[in-house]
């Protein structure tokens, strides 16, 4: 037999005892570096908990189980929701910063524990194991005894001309986020006929002078159209064709038969769906709405499986995302310590 390194490395899987005895010994110093590494490798690469998702609710997540002592990995694309978002309201402490910056600032207070680590990188299959969970990415696979999904949702904006150019600038999906800035100013609402009323009686708060229109052509109810005109909100039942605009800054809904609605600022309640399709791949349930089924700890219906964010709830905010982390993050570390102790 060839007594070279190259040799070792390409037969790994040989017995220890055996291979030394067929090399007379002399490889010792070389097999020893090749096991240790690959040991070290596999080390390296074990996690208590592998949180997927680097946004609000992962890094809240990711920032209490580091600080309860347990190696946590956050696997995260950097492509939030939010990364369309000027200025984030509502938050304490942060109001009126992009998102951005405070996820930058969030970044920055987790180097403080060497028990985090945080890599750029999708994670693209799950697969259980009787120890846990194994994370494929493009590059590696990562093993941890504890999952946690923080993938956010995907909103899907309708075909009109000038509704990217506008998301999470002036067409906007929350007030509590971002009434108070465009509050008394001239709104458009864009939903299906069946959210419209909703929607009208909420915006109503901010301003009054109110639009609507139906995404979906349907006809409203009579008896709200009436109440509509009572109120003064003016109900245009005509599809949309363009929202005109200036680098994403609303000035007009114009419609099919060519006439416009002025407007500053427009409301849209539109679909969404799961960000990422893993936690259904390994076995998550939905709720009617699209959200991942949780108990209030944030415990999905698969055994080790949590999840946190926008992903499980409606309430699309900073702070509701940060605590459901939180509250994800301190179950994981109730379950391990049940399992170890």
């Amino acid at each position: 037999m060839q007594q070279s390194c190259d040799k070792v490395v390409l037969i790994p899987k040989i017995n220890r005892r055996i291979f030394l005895i067929m090399s007379g010994g002399l490889l010792l110093p070389t097999v020893h570096r090749v096991f240790a590494k690959q040991k070290n490798e596999t080390m390296n690469n074990r996690y208590d908990a592998i949180i997927v998702g680097g946004s609000f609710a992962g890094l809240a997540a990711a920032m209490t189980l580091g600080r309860s002592l347990r190696k946590v990995l956050v696997l995260d694309t950097d492509k939030p929701c939010n990364r369309f978002t000027i200025h984030a309201h509502n938050v304490l402490t942060h109001d009126g910063e992009s998102p951005a910056s405070i996820k930058e600032k969030v970044l920055k207070e987790l180097l403080n524990y060497s028990t985090v680590e945080i890599r750029k990188q999708e994670a693209l299959h799950v697969s259980k194991t009787d120890a846990g969970f194994i994370i494929a990415t493009a590059n590696e696979n990562y093993e941890c005894r504890k999952l946690i999904f923080a993938t956010g949702m995907r909103d899907i904006l309708p075909d009109i001309d000038g509704a990217a150019a506008c998301w999470g600038k002036t067409l906007l999906h929350c007030p509590y986020c971002h009434g108070y800035e465009v509050r008394g100013e001239p709104t458009m609402i864009l939903a299906t006929a069946k959210d419209i009323p909703e929607m009208v009686k909420l915006l109503s708060q901010w301003t009054k002078q109110l639009y609507a229109c139906a995404t979906d052509g349907k006809l409203l109810d009579a008896s709200f159209l009436q109440l509509c005109e009572e109120k003064g909100v003016l109900v245009i039942g005509k599809h949309v064709q363009r929202i005109a605009h200036t680098n994403g800054r609303v000035s007009a809904v114009c419609f099919n038969d060519g006439t416009q609605q002025q407007v500053s600022v427009i409301y849209g309640r539109f679909p969404m769906e799961q960000h990422a399709v893993l936690p259904v791949s390994v076995g998550c349930v939905l709720t009617d709405m699209g959200l991942i089924k949780v108990d209030m700890m944030g415990q999905t219906t698969v055994s080790g499986v949590y999840a946190a964010g926008d992903c499980i709830s409606p309430f699309r905010t900073i702070h509701t995302a940060m605590a459901s982390g939180t509250m994800a993050g301190a179950a994981v570390n109730k379950e391990l310590i049940e399992l170890e102790f």
